[in-house]
């Protein structure tokens, strides 16, 4: 439906990602300006994908949160890589976790292996307040543990209560020959839209006989015309 498109693939890969892009047109990156922007990309791409390597981490386990700083009530995604004692990736064992809330509460957390992926356990919780969260995960079968905590931050939501400054917004309406209302008025508002005419259509005339282009053109033409005849002794 959409003809010829780039393809952009990720997926996680242990404690980072792997990505694959399909495209042909990447070498228009560097055309006139060298490797400025294909590097800038390349560097951004590698550093974006090396990033969970660089989180919670201890000897033999690491914990890669995603998001990194969740809003009350977003989902959040828990990935723990957990090594055995000779350093191989984890594949019979049991992992689990306790989650402190910043009011208090306590949640237990089960992971489940990834089947695609050895050594990777997964899990998820849901931030339920804001403040400090404290997660603690632990396999005994391979005597790993560790804590890292989350600040789970307040989402945007937009201030109740805050008049709006209808100064401006009544100054602007006169420059512009508009209406300003509150919105308990806003029927009024409406009332004035619908009163509104069809706009009549804009007609606009253009004289050829009195346009000196154009008067050019037919004198061309007539040019070539008379000497023509005069060329073939037509005259």
């Amino acid at each position: 439906e959409w003809g010829k498109m780039p393809i952009l693939v990720i997926r996680q890969e242990g404690a980072g990602k792997s990505l694959y892009l399909g495209t042909d047109s990447a070498w228009r990156w560097r055309r006139g300006v060298e490797d400025k922007y294909h590097y800038r990309f390349w560097s951004q791409v590698v550093r974006w994908m090396a990033h969970g390597r660089y989180l919670a981490e201890k000897d033999g386990i690491k914990l890669i949160p995603s998001p990194e700083k969740p809003r009350v009530g977003e989902k959040l995604f828990l990935r723990c890589i957990v090594l055995d004692g000779s350093g191989f990736p984890l594949e019979e064992g049991e992992v689990n976790g306790l989650v402190r809330h910043a009011d208090g509460n306590l949640e237990n957390l089960s992971f489940r292996p990834d089947a695609e992926c050895p050594g990777v356990y997964l899990s998820s919780l849901e931030a339920t307040t804001a403040g400090k969260l404290e997660i603690d995960v632990i396999c005994e079968s391979a005597e790993r543990n560790i804590q890292t905590k989350l600040q789970v931050e307040e989402p945007n939501l937009e201030k109740l209560g805050k008049p709006t400054n209808q100064v401006p917004l009544e100054q602007l309406a006169n420059l512009t020959a508009g209406l300003s209302v509150n919105y308990q008025d806003a029927e009024k508002l409406i009332t004035a839209l619908s009163l509104i005419p069809e706009p009549k259509p804009n007609i606009r005339i253009h004289s050829l006989r009195s346009n000196l282009y154009w008067g050019g053109f037919l004198f061309l033409l007539l040019a070539i015309y008379w000497t023509g005849r005069k060329f073939f002794g037509m005259v």
